[in-house]
């Protein structure tokens, strides 16, 4: 069974088992797939969209948006400078959609 949970709800040896730390969770989205892989960034957003992605044809049609990234590079750079844009600003943007976040 999958598990998802935010950094802030792990202790940080809950996090070392993992083979994370608090500033890299804080830096950039950080996702540890079943095989015990750390991605990080934009590919971090790409396996945990997957594995959330329901079993059903949106699913599918959820799994083959994400196969486009990789298939077309150009898409893939695009996402991944989109990412780290977000990831600097994500505070300020969070504040301007109206649902502030404090600092890690």
């Amino acid at each position: 069974m999958e598990r998802f949970a935010a950094f802030q709800e792990l202790t940080p040896a809950e996090l070392r088992t993992l083979g994370l730390s608090r500033e890299d969770c804080a830096r950039s989205l950080r996702f540890r797939d079943a095989g015990g892989r750390v991605h990080g960034g934009a590919f971090a957003v790409n396996r945990f969209v997957l594995a959330a992605a329901p079993g059903n044809w949106r699913g599918a049609l959820i799994r083959i948006a994400v196969a486009m990234f990789y298939v077309l590079p150009p898409l893939l750079l695009v996402e991944i400078a989109a990412y780290e844009a977000f990831a600097r600003n994500r505070n300020r943007i969070s504040a301007w959609v109206g649902m502030p976040c404090a600092r890690p």
